[in-house]
Order: structure tokens, then sequence, then C-alpha cells
């Protein structure tokens, strides 16, 4: 049977009719395929946010996961991998060096970035001679984090599609990360080595139909990633490719999904969110074989390496992850069975406690103000916790030693460092920097535990701000702001409810208290910048604007915020420089281009702002608000003709009261002018 995206929809809704079929029950039987005569292709898949629970071939009987199954069914899996932090740009820096977070620096998202000193994947395989090319489905993994290196071709353009809402706001759906994938396969010659990340499963979730009419919304996004992950197997099995490509299928983290006061990820690490799967498949690979060791994404990277004949990324003392290829021979080969796993997020965020740990095959250690131990065997789901039976006590002494050793490995975490008179500038504005984010605050620390149970708060605060319950969302944040003061992400929210409710001192003072909780994170920076101009501040979010900037310069939407700032102060010259920016950074994106637009009329400059709505219509030539704006500055021009032509295609927006009066007077300021001697 041909392996096509359409045959992966189509049997999509049927799980393996046995499960012994999917999973391959033999870990020293299966036999060895002949290795391939030069170097194979390499495909790596990451699927965002997926728990290896929720695919078939890990046992989920109602999972539409027929590509996966095959994947497991046709090779190697791994049924005990670890991811090492549940928060993406973490893992996935782990993913591609072989190292865990405390040696590689990156903690949580869109505040560290990989430094350059480490060593990619993608690196070593381009020494090597391969073509290397990337293509990811979100803007947590941005080349600005540090992850391009090494690839000849790294898609990080995130156009989202319209009608996705929410987090959707910086993705892109699955089809188009595959239909880039398809475009780059199709010129790339060979040896590749091709890293694809679907980020589709990631909350909140949104299936396309016919994937919308599955039980769980989550298990419908993870349907349509497998689908078109069906359609990537099928270009490369189209070409002839699939046969000499070694192919790896795993995920950055899973999905708490209400467990454990959880509902969904990166403040607990208990094998909801850290078990993923992982899968291997293709020249010299053993066709259906499960292997029950502790694994790790770390091991990933030396694995492709060693099977595709390639150099190591270091010294296996210098990594944190190990080639399984000894593993894959002789199931019963000796490894290290530890998998550190940590969530900085608790700390940063919320300024809780920050969790580390130690995941053995038997067992989980959690250090933690109230530390936990779980036994897996009689307790698979992490629920009953031995940390104080003295009959555990060599167990966790075991585990708090290895941890002990792995957490005195700590790289220092790459952030922008403020000089001595940005700290200053910032400081006369008002702002108290700590020294180092998420620095742990004097007098007791919450544990995550108890934080997340009175986290609910946030949660049915946001559903009531979703649905313009502005005072419901805000009696919730504020209870969870006394409960937790140092928490940014509450202080952010209730920012965003106090200016949506006019409230222009309490939106300062809690977008400010966020700045100041997270001094190296630009979009809190970039919401205190947008608050201070629209509670009639502007000056004062252009200093805070650029301190954004400095810390994520290629950050599009904070150059298009600056640019709607210049315009407000009227400063020509800023406006331009910022729309020159952001056109470079987010110039496809008919929102962005359409903000830039109404910046120039901002700024009263018609001519400027003509031209700009003008290039929105380029990409949208049926936007009726677009072609309304272009009718009111063409008559502002003197140009009665042109803006005739666009206000017949403005449709129902004519009739518009605010768009009549903006066109009357522009009318009137254009007969005015001519007028004038």
């Amino acid at each position: 049977m041909s392996w096509t995206a359409r045959s992966a929809a189509l049997f999509g809704l049927l799980a393996c009719a046995a499960l012994s079929a999917c999973d391959g029950s033999a870990k020293g039987g299966a036999v060895l395929p002949a290795p391939l005569e030069g170097k194979p292709n390499v495909l790596l898949v990451s699927i965002d946010t997926l728990r290896a629970d929720h695919v078939g071939a890990y046992g989920a009987e109602r999972a539409s996961t027929p590509t996966l199954d095959r994947i497991a069914r046709e090779g190697v899996r791994f049924t005990q991998a670890l991811s090492p932090a549940p928060l993406t740009l973490p893992s996935h820096a782990t993913l591609l060096t072989a190292l865990d977070p405390p040696r590689h620096g990156v903690r949580h998202n869109g505040i560290h970035c990989l430094p350059e000193s480490v060593t990619t994947l993608a690196e070593r395989f381009r020494e090597a001679g391969y073509t290397t090319g990337a293509v990811v489905g979100a803007a947590v993994l941005s080349a600005r984090y540090g992850l391009a290196q090494g690839f000849d071709h790294y898609d990080d353009a995130i156009v989202p599609q319209a009608g996705r809402v929410g987090g959707a706001a910086a993705q892109r759906d699955a089809r188009a990360v595959r239909e880039a994938a398809w475009s780059w396969l199709a010129r790339a010659p060979e040896p590749f080595f091709l890293f694809v990340h679907f980020y589709d499963p990631h909350s909140s979730y949104q299936p396309p139909p016919p994937f919308d009419r599955m039980a769980h919304p989550y298990d419908g996004e993870i349907a349509y990633v497998d689908a078109e992950l069906g359609g990537l197997l099928a270009h490369l099995e189209g070409s002839g490719r699939l046969a000499k490509t070694l192919v790896a299928v795993t995920a950055d983290h899973g999905e708490s999904l209400g467990e454990h006061e959880e509902a969904t990820h990166a403040y607990t690490v208990y094998d909801a969110t850290q078990r993923v799967p992982l899968l291997l498949r293709g020249p010299g690979v053993p066709v259906a074989r499960r292997e029950d060791t502790v694994v790790r994404l770390a091991d990933v990277a030396p694995t492709l390496l060693a099977r595709a004949g390639v150099a190591p990324l270091a010294p296996s003392s210098e990594l944190d992850g190990r080639d399984l290829t000894p593993l894959l021979r002789d199931a019963s080969a000796p490894v290290d069975r530890l998998a550190y796993v940590e969530s900085l997020a608790t700390q940063i965020d919320q300024g809780w406690a920050p969790l580390h740990g130690m995941r053995s095959t038997d067992a989980l250690l959690i250090r933690a103000p109230r530390s936990e131990l779980y036994v897996l065997a009689g307790d698979p789901s992490q629920t009953n916790n031995v940390h104080d039976d003295p009959r555990h006590a060599a167990l966790r002494m075991e585990l708090e030693t290895a941890l002990d050793a792995r957490l005195e490995v700590t790289a220092s975490s790459q952030t922008v460092t403020l000089d001595p008179s940005t700290r200053a500038q910032l400081g006369a504005l008002g702002y108290a920097l700590p020294d180092e984010p998420g620095r742990m605050p004097e007098g007791p620390v919450i544990d995550p535990k108890d934080g997340l149970v009175q986290h609910r708060s946030y949660h049915e605060a946001e559903l009531a701000l979703a649905a313009g319950r502005l005072e419901e969302a805000g009696e919730a944040l504020r209870r969870l702001v006394a409960l937790h003061p140092r928490s940014a992400q509450a202080h952010g929210k209730l920012a965003v409810v106090a200016l949506r409710r006019n409230d222009a001192e309490e939106a300062r003072h809690h977008a400010r208290r966020a700045a100041e909780l997270q001094p190296r994170s630009a979009p809190y920076w970039q919401q205190l910048g947008v608050v201070l101009r629209e509670t009639g501040q502007p000056a004062e979010a252009r200093e805070v604007l650029a301190y954004a900037l400095a810390l994520d310069p290629d950050d599009g939407s904070g150059h298009l915020e600056q640019m709607q700032t210049c315009a407000v102060l009227v400063d020509l010259a800023c406006t331009e420089l910022e729309e020159a920016a952001a056109l470079r950074l987010v110039g496809s994106d008919i929102v962005s281009l359409r903000r830039m637009a109404d910046a120039w009329e901002t700024a009263g400059e018609s001519r400027r702002a003509l031209a700009a709505y003008r290039r929105v219509l380029t990409a949208a030539p049926d936007s009726q608000r677009d072609h309304m704006h272009a009718a009111i500055h063409a008559a502002a021009l003197g140009d009665p003709e042109g803006s005739a032509a666009h206000l017949a295609r403005a449709g129902a927006v004519r009739e518009d009261p605010r768009a009549q009066r903006m066109l009357a007077e522009a009318r009137a300021s254009a007969t005015d002018a001519m007028a004038k001697p």
C-alpha cells in the first residue's frame, strides 16, 4: 500500500486491529536489515506536545495515527523515551545538540538562545557533505533562538492560516509545514538532512475537518499531523528516496490534559509531559522492535550521526546523550538508564520553586520544596508519593546522587546582558530590575504542586476574558496575584483586562510589574510599551519598546509596535526606520502590512499611507476595509478618480459612519489645499 496522506486520512479513524500488530512484541528476535551503501538521507520529525500514550502504537486504542503506527511496525519503538523539559525551545535544543538544558543553557522559551559555541546536529551533517534543511511550525523555534546553526535552509516563515485563533497566531498548520518540506525536498541533492517540526497538537486545539470530529480536539490535531506526515513520507517514497532515508520521529514534550492539576504543560515534569514517542526506521534499523529501556531526546543526535556514519558531536564525556546503536544490535546491551528532567518555567514565569528530577526505568524523583518519589511498577501515573518511605531510601539516595552530579555541570544561559547605561536608563523610568531572570525571592518559596491548584484562577480568567466578561476575569486574576505576587503571567493578563476596561492606571501598574519580574523577556516589555502608548504616554512607550527590541532585535511585532509609537509622536524618520525593519521581518504577513499602513495614517502622511494600503491590496485585492482607507487617502491627495476606483470596491465599509466622516474630511482638506494661492 502506498504511503500517502490520503491513506492516512482514510484509515485515520481506525486503531490497529490488534495492538500486537502495531507494537512489534519482539525485543531481540527482529532481523537487522542490510545497511545502505553510502550515506543515508536523514529525516528528523518532531511533533510538538505529543504525549506517547495518545499514539496507537503506544497503546491508545482510539488513536488515529496510522502513519506513526506503521513507522513503529517497520522500525524500533522506544517505549520509555523522556524529554528533558516540558518546554519547546529547551527540548529542541537538546534534540539537536545531545546536551540537556543545564549544559546547553536554554532553560525557557523566548528568553534564552542556543550559543554559537555549541555544535549542532545540522552542523555535523553539513560538515559531512549533507544538504541541510529545516521547516518549523511555530515562532518559538524562530532562527533567532539559535537552532538554525548548520542549516543551509531554515524555514521559519510563520504565516498563520485564516480562521485559527489564540496560539495559532504564531504558528502555521501541518499542511503548510508539509508543503514547505515538499518544496525543499524537490530541489535538495542527496544526501540530505531534513528537520521538520509540526506544532498542531499544542493548545489551543483547533483541528481542521474531518479531524475535528474526534472525541477530543487534542487527538484530532494529532490525527491531522499524522496524515500530513504520511504525505511527507509518500513524497519520499514516490521519488524513490524513502528506502534510503533514516527516519526518526519524536516529540519535544507531552501534555498534562488535566492530570496533576495542570491543563497543558510547562509546570510539571511527570510522565504526562515528559514521556514522548520515539520511533526509528530505515536502513540498518531492526524491524518490529520494542525497546523498554529509558532513552532520552539527548540520545537522538548521537544515534542519527552514528547510523549515518558521520563523526560524533563531541567526545561522550562532553555530551548528555549516547548513541543507541549498541542497544539496536543487542537489547541487553548496557546503557545509561537515567534521564534528567526539569522545569524552570515554574520559577521564571510564576516565582515558584524550580523543578529538577531524575527518571529511571523504575522510578521518578522530583526535587521540590516537598520532594517526590514514585515507583512506577505500581504507580504509572505517579500519584503515590513515597519519598519519605524508608523502604525506598536506597532508591531515593541513588537518584538524588545522580541528580546532584547532573546539576554540577551547568552552563550560563545566553541572554542579553544589561549594560550600565541601559540599566540606568530603565531605572530612571522607574523599573527595578533583578540581576537575573526568575531570581528566587527571599522567604518561603511556593511548591509548584500548590501553585497549580491556585493557578486555576488564571484559566478561569482566560475563559472569561475571551467571552468579554471583564469584571469576572479581573476578579479571578486579582485572586491569583494575591496568592502569587511574583507571577508575571498573572500581572500581564491583568494589564490586558485593565486596558480593555479603560483603567489606565491599573493597566500601567500591572504591565510594569510583569516587566520588572521578567527583565529579559521581550514580550512583557513590549506589552508595557503598548500599554503606555495606549494610555497616553507615547514618549515613555518608545523608550520601553526600544529596550524590548534590544532584547529581541528580530521580533517583527516589536518593530511594528515601535513604528506605531513613532507615528503617534509624528517622528517620521523613526516611523520609516521601523517600517523597513518590519518589512524585512514580517513583510509577507497581510495583518502586519495593514498595521504599517495604519501607522502612516496615524502620522497624517497620506502619501505614504496610500502607498502602504495599496501594498496591502496587492496581497489582498478584495479587502473592502483597505480599499476604503485607500479611497480616503487618494481623496486627501487630490485624486478623485483614484479615490472613486477604490471606493467602488469598498463594499459595505462605505456605509460606516466613521469611514464616511474621514472621507468627507479628506475631500475637504484637498479642496482647501487647491484653493490656497
